[in-house]
């Protein structure tokens, strides 16, 4: 489910949510050009509950994805911590 939207300099549009998967949730970023024609869609999980709560791009058209991770970080097992991770806006990997 798409939660969050930015519209970059050149009208595309990028969308962020959470992605209901077993065995954990994952968040998504999809990128949907002016027309609203999909581009491109990643989704980011380490392996725990996942959730994508803000999508940002800057300038040169690079996405950045935060939200929460239940097991990303070495912490005690039942919390969660915050992140984030960007993407390339032409080549969409997660850096």
């Amino acid at each position: 489910m798409s939660r969050w939207y930015r519209v970059g300099a050149g009208g595309e549009i990028f969308l962020g949510g959470v992605s209901e998967a077993f065995p954990a949730d994952r968040m998504y970023v999809q990128k949907l050009d002016a027309s609203g024609n999909h581009l491109w869609l990643r989704t980011y999980s380490n392996g725990a509950a996942d959730y994508g709560y803000a999508v940002d791009c800057d300038g040169s058209g690079n996405v950045y994805l935060g939200g929460s991770s239940a097991t990303a970080f070495p912490i005690p097992t039942g919390t969660s911590t915050g992140m984030t991770t960007s993407f390339e806006s032409t080549t969409p990997r997660a850096t």
